[in-house]
């Protein structure tokens, strides 16, 4: 396969912005940062993908890289500590640690635990916000 020139790009994203939480009480200040978003207990993690755009590789395999949406891109998908609950999108199973929106909410209680859902869930979106933003500042 030929040298793909987003490579350095995910480097460079993954110096610049990944951490984990690797200690107890590292940990439990991520938990509690959590919880303040939007009082949603025990989230130690969000979860979700988003495509990076590239510039075409070019070869034989080059449409491999080109999306649903007609363009070229890395599909990428982060996760936080696993170490807790993670929060994920529908796209993602509901699980005993993975907490997903209720499909269809149609009383008080759903709709709150939504919308709790959904912002503490939103630092994982700015965050691919960040990187898409770097990804145009890149090419």
């Amino acid at each position: 396969m030929q040298n793909l020139r987003a490579c350095p790009l995910v480097e460079f994203i993954h110096r610049r912005y990944i951490t984990f939480p690797d200690t107890r009480a590292s940990i439990g200040r991520n938990t509690m940062e959590f919880y303040e978003i939007a009082r949603f207990p025990g989230v130690t993690g969000c979860i979700d993908g988003t495509h990076i755009p590239i510039r075409s590789p070019g070869g034989d395999r080059a449409e491999v890289f080109r999306n649903r949406k007609g363009y070229f891109s890395i599909n990428c998908q982060a996760t936080g500590n696993l170490s807790g609950l993670l929060l994920g999108d529908s796209a993602h199973a509901q699980s005993r640690f993975m907490f997903t929106p209720v499909p269809e909410p149609n009383n008080i209680a759903d709709q709150a635990y939504n919308a709790a859902q959904v912002r503490t869930r939103n630092v994982v979106e700015r965050t691919f916000g960040q990187w898409n933003n770097a990804s145009v500042a890149y090419k």
